[in-house]
């Protein structure tokens, strides 16, 4: 399993949203490789469809997927998650492990799955 925590370095909240990555991977005991990904420029923003920092990926999916499904605008800025009817500048523990725990479930699935 991949873990991407894109960011850009005016915006803070990446810190947390890392630390909280580490924090779900020690208390499940899920195996990841996580990858820090400075995001600098407007021209890597569109490339990489980074809609703010911070953004989350595991195994190329985002922990808010319908919101990057409608995104268009990419640049260089903080992005927010909605929580419990308030913005938070990372995502909620919550969607952080429910996107973990699909992932870890999919590569079991395909870790199952014979010829």
């Amino acid at each position: 399993m991949k873990i991407e925590v894109l960011y850009s370095p005016e915006c803070p909240h990446y810190v947390t949203a890392l630390q909280l990555v580490h924090e779900i991977l020690a208390e499940t005991g899920i195996a990841a490789q996580v990858e820090l990904v400075r995001v600098e420029t407007k021209e890597e923003a569109r490339r990489l469809e980074f809609i703010g920092s911070p953004t989350v990926r595991v195994d190329g999916v985002d922990v808010e997927p319908y919101v990057t499904f409608a995104a268009k605008d990419f640049g260089l800025r903080c992005r927010f998650y909605a929580e419990g009817g308030e913005a938070l500048g990372w995502p909620s523990k919550r969607a952080l492990r429910d996107t973990i725990e699909v992932a870890r479930l999919a590569e079991t699935d395909m870790l199952g799955t014979c010829c």
